[in-house]
């Protein structure tokens, strides 16, 4: 099963239901979709907006590819249960989002080794394809890494500003 969480954000996020459209040709298993406010209006493929945590968790844990936006409760909680993660992080200039630090997120966790992050112009399919070649550190959980990163992550950002 493939689950895919679009998180909750009140702007549309149709670049991937776009990308799943063409992924429901060929891939055969159960497709999950978390849509948040995204309409999803797909065949063969579940789609609720919103769930419960302990639905959420249940998606994650019955999937063996976790497809999620760049919000970082969704990465982390996919990465704690072992899943393989693509990245879609949502981008300012297509208004899903109103900037883009999940680029900066997604980015951050596809260098630490942990997840793979579908960039602009990348495929889906082929994102799935590479995922049987790959293998991910393991995301272990510890709250002084990602304090430190939030720190230099606003810290290169003030020095922007």
């Amino acid at each position: 099963m493939i689950f895919i969480t679009l998180g909750t954000q009140r702007f549309p996020f149709n670049r991937i239901i776009d990308q799943v459209k063409e992924l429901r040709k060929t891939y055969k298993g159960d497709i999950v979709i978390q849509s948040g406010y995204t309409t999803c209006e797909l065949n063969g493929v579940t789609s609720q907006s919103f769930m419960d945590s302990d639905l959420f968790i249940n998606n994650i844990n019955k999937a063996d590819i976790i497809i999620t936006h760049g919000g970082t409760s969704s990465i982390i909680k996919s990465l704690e249960a072992q899943k393989k993660v693509i990245a879609v992080p949502r981008l300012a200039k297509f208004k899903e989002h109103v900037d883009d630090h999940q680029l900066d997120i997604c980015l951050t966790f596809e260098k630490k080794g942990y997840l793979t992050v579908l960039k602009e112009n990348e495929h889906l399919i082929d994102k799935i394809e590479n995922l049987k070649n790959q293998t991910f550190n393991q995301y272990v959980s510890n709250k002084q890494d990602l304090l430190n990163d939030i720190a230099l992550y606003i810290e290169q950002v003030g020095g922007q500003a």
